[in-house]
This record gives structure tokens, sequence and C-alpha cells, in this order.
């Protein structure tokens, strides 16, 4: 009877254990998207903002 219910909880143990690895992995793997995802935005902010606020004329030297 003790064995029995040892192993149905060490078998729910080890399913439950293997759902929060999944759940865990998935979260990192999407906090790494966040974190790439982030990064872009800011480097298009900082682009479009030093690209306005550049002068005009090194823009024509930049670009002709």
């Amino acid at each position: 009877m003790t064995s029995a219910v040892v192993g149905g909880f060490f078998k729910f143990m080890n399913i439950t254990i293997k759902k929060q690895v999944l759940f865990y992995t998935f979260l990192y793997v999407f906090k790494i998207f966040l974190t790439l995802f982030n990064f872009f935005y800011l480097f298009k902010v900082f682009f479009m903002f030093f690209y306005k606020f550049t002068p005009k004329k090194s823009k024509k030297i930049v670009f002709s």
C-alpha cells in the first residue's frame, strides 16, 4: 500500500517536474526573444532619432 502511494507520488512528481522544465524553457526562450525584440526596437528608435537630428549637410555627404 505504502509503496504504491510513494510510486504514484513519484510518478506525479516526475510529470510535474517535466511540465515545469518545459514551462521554464518556454519562459527562457520567450525572455530571450523579448530581449532581442527590445534591442532591435531601441536600435530602430535610435537610428530614427539620429537620422532626424543630423544636420542636412552631413546627410547629403553620407548619402551621395
